[in-house]
């Protein structure tokens, strides 16, 4: 068994520690529905032993790493390094030189990038790319963007307002050009989104655009919104995120974010696959968060037209939307 210094907020400065080492029923769900999609590919890892099976940003804690450790997918040595056949499957990429010293304790051998996740992916520009061993990390079949911030809003982003989407745009072509082109994401967002007038329109006519366009998405998106905030996005009545409701916000980036990456990767030949598509938190003492998993299969034989492998990645937003409750049961939002 491994034995390690444990890392709490009372030692750990930073409030996305603090977060991460949290052992939340909500998390520990999550991290359950992580752990299921690493194992799947787990066999394609080992296939391709050069590709990277998981990068995380794991904070200072190292929680996803622990449970990979538990569960055989990284083999320690009689001194509870990672073993040498198993250094290059798990990538942390953490640019706090405190965390950095954290991870190098808990987890001797655990390969480790000094850098922060923008930095890695060489920051908002649509046309700069990671080169080399960079990219080679940016390969990682399931990568984890667990971020304790929310959807930061940049007018002068190319590519989506958002700089995280267009960082996931970028892994997209990262991954079709990689020898394993069919990829998996975790991503956590909090959901309070705060943006101008321009942005938030432009949400809210992203959404619109394809209530017309898929029968489907439509009927889902008033299961998911509620009548009276489907009406308003339909209407294109402005709305003003700042003075939302936390469950009112979730679920706009229940919808909206899903259909953004669709949107954004289905030209470069995937079909995008939301897997969870979750909010929780928003009690007085918790943030209110959304996390989504997304598996990315790429249409090698391009059989299906662009248009088709986007209709078919919307339809299938929703169909796993859900609330997680303070026990860690996934609901059904019609229960909520």
């Amino acid at each position: 068994q491994q034995h390690t210094r444990r890392i709490t907020p009372a030692n750990s400065s930073r409030s996305v520690d603090a977060a991460m080492d949290q052992e939340r029923p909500e998390k520990i769900s999550i991290r359950g529905k992580w752990l299921e999609c690493i194992q799947r590919y787990q066999s394609i890892q080992e296939a391709n032993p050069k590709t990277p099976l998981y990068l995380t940003l794991c904070g200072a804690i190292g929680r996803d790493v622990e449970q990979l450790i538990r569960t055989d997918i990284l083999r320690l040595t009689a001194t509870n390094a990672i073993s040498q056949a198993d250094q290059r499957k798990v990538i942390a990429v953490e640019r706090n030189p405190l965390a950095v010293l954290s991870l190098q304790e808990r987890f001797p051998g655990l390969k480790i990038v000094e850098n922060d996740f923008k930095e890695l992916i060489q920051g908002n520009s649509p046309i700069r790319f990671p080169v080399s061993e960079q990219e080679s990390h940016c390969q990682a079949l399931v990568i984890n963007l667990d971020f304790n911030g929310s959807l930061s809003a940049d007018e002068n982003d190319t590519v989506s307002y958002f700089p995280i989407l267009t960082w996931i745009n970028k892994l997209g072509s990262i991954h079709s050009n990689a020898p394993v082109k069919d990829w998996c994401l975790f991503l956590t967002l909090n959901s309070n989104l705060v943006c101008s007038p321009l942005v938030a329109n432009s949400i809210t006519d992203f959404l619109r655009e394809n209530f017309e366009r898929s029968a489907t998405f439509k009927d889902n998106a008033r299961r998911v919104l509620g009548n009276a905030l489907f009406q308003q996005v339909l209407d294109g009545i402005d709305i003003d995120f700042a003075t939302l409701s936390h469950p009112n916000r979730q679920r706009l980036l229940m919808l909206f974010v899903p259909k953004k990456i669709a949107h954004l990767l289905h030209v470069q030949g995937y079909k995008v696959t939301t897997f969870v598509n979750c909010e929780y938190g928003a009690m007085p003492s918790t943030a209110p968060m959304v996390s989504w998993i997304f598996e990315f299969q790429h249409d090698r034989q391009q059989q299906a037209t662009p248009n088709a492998l986007y209709v078919a990645s919307l339809e299938g937003i929703c169909n796993s939307v859900s609330h997680l409750d303070d026990s860690g049961a996934f609901v059904d939002l019609s229960e909520v």
